[in-house]
């Protein structure tokens, strides 16, 4: 378990231009950023930082970007490829992040109230407590990835295939929004309950009942 506080880390400013020149440079100690000022990264950048993430794939899997405790609230990221990335505590709160993809990454008790994670993926990424109310996880996909204790309440999870999702019987989902969401056979009696009589549609793929 990840012990230092945002006040051991201490806090670092930058704007999304200095923190992609600081990615593409190779410095992995993120720790405790914080964005100011411009908070989009632009196509261009997303598809260096994709190419670099790609291109770094071995190293980064033995020395993985840190973001713990950085504050990327508003950050418009769409279509960004992250793998091997350490982001326990991160803020992401109203981000924009779109068709983006987690890969192997660790989203420990991160932040993505309100956020627009409509057609995101998720690959064996952990989001052990992680918190997504109101956030918009709309046709997301996840992959052998940990959801246990998250906050899912008043989330948008229609069309989202949560088959892949570790642990969602463990998960808050008080109040999210179900239509044609996909999970797996053993979720199906512990989403029930917390559905109870509401008029939302639970897409079972071959687990249609008889």
């Amino acid at each position: 378990m990840y012990t230092e506080t945002l006040e051991d880390v201490g806090v670092i400013r930058m704007d999304a231009d200095e923190l992609v020149r600081k990615i593409l440079s190779g410095e992995r100690d993120l720790r405790g950023i914080h964005l100011t000022g411009s908070k989009e990264i632009s196509q261009e950048s997303i598809r260096e930082l994709n190419a670099y993430f790609k291109g770094n794939d071995n190293d980064l899997r033995e020395n993985p970007l840190n973001l713990i405790w950085a504050d990327l609230s508003h950050l418009v990221a769409k279509h960004l490829c992250l793998s091997y990335v350490r982001a326990e505590y991160a803020n992401f709160d109203h981000a924009e992040l779109r068709g983006s993809i987690f890969v192997s990454s660790d989203l420990t008790d991160a932040e993505f109230t309100y956020a627009d994670l409509s057609n995101a993926e998720f690959r064996d990424t952990h989001l052990v407590e992680a918190n997504f109310y109101m956030a918009n996880l709309c046709n997301a996909r996840m992959y052998e990835t940990d959801v246990k204790l998250a906050n899912f309440n008043e989330a948008i999870l229609s069309y989202a295939d949560l088959g892949g999702a570790k642990n969602l019987d463990g998960s808050f989902l008080n109040d999210a929004y179900f239509k044609r969401t996909t999970i797996r056979r053993q979720d199906r009696k512990a989403v029930q309950k917390i559905l109870n009589d509401r008029q939302f549609i639970i897409y079972r793929g071959p687990f249609e009942e008889e």
